[in-house]
C-alpha cells in the first residue's frame, strides 16, 4: 500500500481525483491521507511543497509497478505448477481458468504450443459452458474419455480443436468456494483415476493459496 500524505492550509478547495486514482484508493492499494497545516510541525527536516496531482501520479505510477509484478509473479507461479502437474501425470496439455471480475473463467496459464485458434475459444469462458464452465458451475470435475466423439455435450467445439482426447476439468478450491478451473488433457484416450482427480483437486488448492499470498 502506497500512503500519501497532504499538507491541508485550509483555503483550497477539495482537490479532484482521477478516476485511477480513485480507484486504486478503492482497491485499497492507495491511501491518502490529509493533515491540517495547524498541527504539521517539521522539526529538524526539510521541507518543501508539491501539489498533490504530482504526488498523486508518483504514487499512481508506483502503484501500478506493484500491480504488475504482482501479477507477473503469480502468472509464473501458475505456469510453473501446471508443467509440474501436467508432467507428473504424464499428460500432453493443461490449462488454468480464474473467475475475474467479470464473472467469467479468464485464461491464467496453458503449456506452450497451443495453437491460436485454440487460446482464441478458450482465452474467456462462461461459467456452465465447455468443460471447464461447468466443473465451475457444478463444483465437481468433469471428465471425458475422448473428446473428439465425447456425445453428452459438454465439449465445446474449442476443447476439440486442440485434437485431444481423453481430458479433465477439475475446479480450483479456495477453501469452500470455486474461483477456477484447472485441466489436463491426453492425445490419446485416457480415463483419469481417482488419485489423479485427487491430484489435481489438491494442486488446485495449493494454486489457489499461492495466488491469495502472492
Amino acid at each position: 500500500m502506497i500512503i500519501v500524505g497532504c499538507v491541508s492550509d485550509g483555503r483550497k478547495g477539495p482537490t479532484r481525483l482521477t478516476t485511477e486514482v480513485r480507484a486504486l484508493l478503492r482497491v485499497g492499494y492507495l491511501r491518502l491521507t490529509v493533515i491540517d497545516r495547524q498541527y504539521f510541525r517539521p522539526s529538524g527536516l526539510i521541507s518543501c511543497e508539491i501539489g498533490l496531482s504530482t504526488v498523486l501520479g508518483l504514487a499512481v505510477s508506483i502503484c501500478r509497478e506493484s500491480i504488475e509484478d504482482s501479477t507477473n509473479v503469480t502468472k509464473s507461479v501458475d505456469e510453473d505448477r501446471l508443467a509440474e502437474v501436467v508432467s507428473a501425470l504424464v499428460a500432453d496439455t493443461g490449462t488454468i481458468h480464474f473467475l475475474g471480475s467479470d464473472g467469467l473463467l479468464n485464461l491464467a496459464a496453458v503449456t506452450p504450443g497451443m495453437p491460436e485458434i485454440v487460446l482464441s475459444a478458450i482465452r474467456v469462458i462462461p461459467v456452465g459452458k465447455g468443460m471447464a464452465g461447468l466443473a465451475v458451475e457444478r463444483r465437481q470435475p468433469v471428465n471425458a474419455c475422448n473428446i473428439q466423439s465425447d456425445a453428452t455435450g459438454d465439449v465445446r467445439p474449442g476443447a476439440r480443436a486442440t485434437e485431444m482426447a481423453g481430458a479433465i476439468v477439475v475446479p480450483i478450491f479456495q477453501g469452500d468456494k470455486v474461483i477456477g478451473a484447472l485441466g489436463v488433457a491426453n492425445r490419446r484416450e485416457r480415463t483419469f483415476t481417482e488419485s489423479e482427480i485427487a491430484l489435481l483437486i489438491k494442486t488446485g488448492r495449493e494454486l489457489a493459496a499461492k495466488r491469495s499470498v502472492v
